[in-house]
């Protein structure tokens, strides 16, 4: 078999695997957390592939991550980050300002992965001092997403600061016509 079919069989087994994995969690209503865990490899792949389709050094990508503010979110994320530092891509991590201590022994590669917290603007209804969903009950969830989408323009700011050629993110609408608007990709 030639290098361009298994190349395009390996596309179809992924493609048929991600459809699978879709269902199974529509089905299971995992989060898109779990999601991260299963493609990490196949991203990290993808992006490294790219890179030597365009003669670019594979260090040369700079990566932002703003993972929904729960540690079920944030931990798939960093493993993701790991992913791709091993590869050697510079990653910036948008995380609460007093969560780091709690992903710091999780982050292998520091020289890559560089953790930028921001301020968790305060809702009202949140206890002060609340960053993510471990710092309250279910029922206040969504007013850690309100807290949340108050830091677009915080964001904004970090991001025309950094500049990276990739975001990833989730639950946060408004992130895709932000970075669509300043020529940076999102996932």
């Amino acid at each position: 078999m030639g290098s361009s079919s298994k190349k395009r069989n390996s596309a179809s087994e992924e493609l048929c695997l991600f459809f699978c994995f879709g269902l199974y969690v529509k089905s299971a209503a995992i989060s898109s957390a779990c999601i991260i865990n299963v493609l990490s490899v196949t991203l990290v792949r993808d992006v490294g592939n790219r890179s030597r389709q365009t003669n670019m050094d594979a260090s040369s990508l700079h990566i932002a991550m703003f993972p929904w503010f729960a540690m079920g979110h944030l931990t798939p994320y960093l493993h993701l980050s790991n992913k791709l530092a091993k590869r050697g891509h510079r990653i910036s991590f948008f995380i609460p300002k007093r969560t780091p201590h709690k992903l710091e022994q999780f982050n292998l590669f520091p020289h890559l992965i560089t953790f930028f917290p921001i301020n968790v603007p305060h809702v009202e209804g949140l206890p002060h001092g609340a960053e993510t969903t471990s710092d309250v009950s279910f029922s206040l969830a969504p007013l850690i997403m309100t807290a949340m989408d108050r830091t677009e323009k915080d964001i904004e700011l970090l991001l025309i600061e950094l500049m990276p050629q990739i975001v990833f993110f989730d639950f946060t609408y408004w992130l895709p016509n932000l970075t669509r608007r300043l020529g940076i990709k999102s996932f």
